[in-house]
């Protein structure tokens, strides 16, 4: 299944750094969901052609290393090329909340407590998380 997917930085008037976001399109741009990094990143120590922070570099307030941030990209990449090979072996197009739902557990991004409320078990057969 094709997808398209870029990492971008929400620039704020007045600040030398932005927040560092995950952007993921599919289904002929009809499906689009957006991921925080959870790190502001300085816009001049950004590439736009790596879509990486620069070696050697470090941001926001608490001088995170490149390499930490840069680490963590590779991951939210990574994690999305297997949902999207998984969906793609299912020939299934997910919706945007099973996305969600999938690359958040994928990425351990909730808290255990809030992980009870969410259907780990979810089969891909189940049609009502699909379109």
């Amino acid at each position: 299944m094709k997808y398209y997917s870029q990492f971008l930085l929400d620039k704020e008037k007045g600040k030398e750094d932005a927040k560092l976001r995950y952007r993921i399109k599919w289904n002929d741009n009809k499906n689009i969901v957006a991921f925080s990094l959870g790190y502001r990143v300085d816009i001049k120590k950004w590439s736009l052609e790596t879509q990486r922070c620069k070696a050697n570099t470090t941001h926001g307030k608490k001088k995170v290393s490149a390499s930490i941030i840069n680490k963590k990209i590779q991951r939210y990449e990574d994690v999305c090329r297997d949902l999207f090979l998984e969906f793609e072996v299912t020939n299934k197009i997910p919706t945007k909340n099973l996305l969600k739902e999938r690359f958040n557990l994928a990425i351990d991004k909730f808290y255990p407590k809030r992980r009870k409320n969410i259907r780990v078990n979810q089969s891909f057969s189940d049609k009502s998380f699909f379109q």
